[in-house]
């Protein structure tokens, strides 16, 4: 099939094989082989990156520097008493946090862990995480070893709150978290 000379449209693959991957089907067809260099892949829907599922709540791409853009996922910690909440947690975006039975306080990692599990960190660098408090006790958040809480941070029983991290300083690891708002679980 020859589609030289067709610029108005684009083609509609209704099925069929190119190199042995199928296309145009319902399940998606993996790329295998070949590697994206200088360009940004857009990913439309829910698609998966080894075991790294994108576009679930929002379009993800992989940018040119091979960082996926617009990741969001869900960390799930479940102490029944206060715990550090982990940089990979805090990365991941959403944490759900389940388990106590009284009252507790969770603590952010240090900025330096924080810091490092932030692809091309730079200061200024920032970006917003969500803490669900999936139980009927207040949870209290208190800030690891370079860490500046600011605004109210602290989670209402059977609540979400919102937040923004930013990196203040590289040399001295230093990151600021704020509280951004809070809305009923």
């Amino acid at each position: 099939m020859n589609f030289t000379g067709v610029a108005t449209e684009s083609p509609n693959i209704k099925g069929g094989t190119i190199d042995g991957a199928v296309i145009g089907g319902v399940t998606p067809a993996p790329i295998t082989g070949t590697a994206l260099a200088g360009t940004t892949l857009a990913v439309s829907g829910q698609s998966t990156l080894g075991t790294t599922t994108l576009g679930a709540t929002k379009p993800a791409s992989i940018g040119t520097d091979g960082q996926v853009n617009g990741f969001k996922g869900t960390a799930s910690v479940t102490a029944t008493v206060g715990a550090t909440l982990t940089a990979a947690q805090i990365v991941a975006g959403a944490i759900m946090r389940r388990g106590p039975t009284a009252a507790y306080t969770d603590t952010t990692d240090t900025a330096a862990n924080i810091i490092a599990a932030i692809p091309n960190a730079q200061v200024n660098t920032g970006f917003e995480f969500t803490i669900v408090n999936g139980v009927a006790f207040a949870d209290t958040l208190a800030a690891g070893t370079g860490v500046t809480l600011s605004g109210t941070t602290g989670i209402a029983a059977s609540a979400v709150r919102r937040y923004l991290l930013q990196i203040t300083s590289i040399t001295t690891p230093a990151v600021t978290i704020t509280g951004l708002g809070a809305m009923t679980a």
